[in-house]
């Protein structure tokens, strides 16, 4: 199983999900399929890819696009209030009503900036990710379960997964040289190569 890589204060703003349900990639709507651990597979094209989820843009990250991949080969759709997204490349999403100002707030995980340079919060020093006991787990092919949320103050944002604080920062170690400009800015989601990815209740609320 691969984790979704959902990563904060992408946009220089940051996630607000309640409800984020991920399983392994497969080529069509079927039960998920065991596939390869190997991060470094070929991202795949998702059939009848693109954004129709109204409102919603994206872009894929700078390695893949590089790699020739479009944002077109993933696709992103509205169902009711659920987003269900099908990725090939690692990208990022966003609406722009999405806005938050701070304060703000809505296994292993990943914190990632992007701006205007990525740069990595979590595990600078390499590895996967932060092991916390908060993250569900899952059986390899299985779909999981997770509940993040951001709650962004004046001085630190915080990121909470399934109910508890897995990570604290001070606003100092994330808006620096070469980091982020500012903690405000557009929510958005970031979610990794392969994976589908189907979120619920993503919104914005002012603390």
């Amino acid at each position: 199983m691969r984790f979704v890589s959902a990563t904060a204060l992408a946009l220089a703003g940051a996630m607000s999900i309640a409800q984020l349900h991920a399983h392994q990639a497969t080529t069509t709507p079927a039960p998920p399929k065991p596939a390869t651990m190997n991060m470094q597979d070929t991202s795949r094209k998702v059939a009848g890819g693109g954004i129709s989820a109204p409102g919603w843009k994206g872009k894929v990250d700078a390695n893949e696009a590089a790699k020739g991949a479009k944002i077109e080969d993933s696709k992103v759709a509205l169902k009711g209030s659920e987003i269900q997204i099908n990725n090939g490349p690692a990208a990022i999403y966003w609406n722009p009503a999405d806005k938050a100002a701070g304060p703000y707030g809505d296994g292993k995980f990943i914190v990632r900036g992007f701006g205007p340079a990525p740069f990595r919060v979590t595990g600078a020093g390499g590895g996967r990710g932060t092991a916390s006991e908060a993250v569900h787990k899952a059986e390899t092919g299985a779909s999981v379960t997770q509940e993040v949320a951001w709650v962004v103050t004046a001085d630190k944002a915080e990121c909470k997964i399934n109910g508890t604080v897995v990570a604290s920062y001070p606003k100092a170690d994330l808006v620096a040289p070469g980091k982020l400009e500012s903690l405000d800015g557009i929510a958005g989601l970031r979610v990794a190569h392969n994976v589908d990815v189907n979120v619920n209740g993503f919104k914005v609320t002012k603390q």
